[in-house]
């Protein structure tokens, strides 16, 4: 299962994209290497290729 951290509709429910992954961060108190994963997990998710095309 891959977790990822999203913002739906900031103007309404607070809390854009970077306020929503330093929250989530701060609370679990995640190392680098893991808020690292988390951010990868989300363009992964999105189907956004992690390295450039050959």
């Amino acid at each position: 299962m891959k977790v990822t951290v999203n913002s739906d509709d900031p103007a309404y429910f607070g809390g854009y994209m970077t306020e929503n992954f330093e929250a989530f961060r701060a609370e679990l108190s995640m190392s680098d290497e893991q808020a690292k994963r988390l951010a990868l997990n989300g363009f992964e998710a999105a189907l956004v290729p992690t390295h450039p095309a050959r």
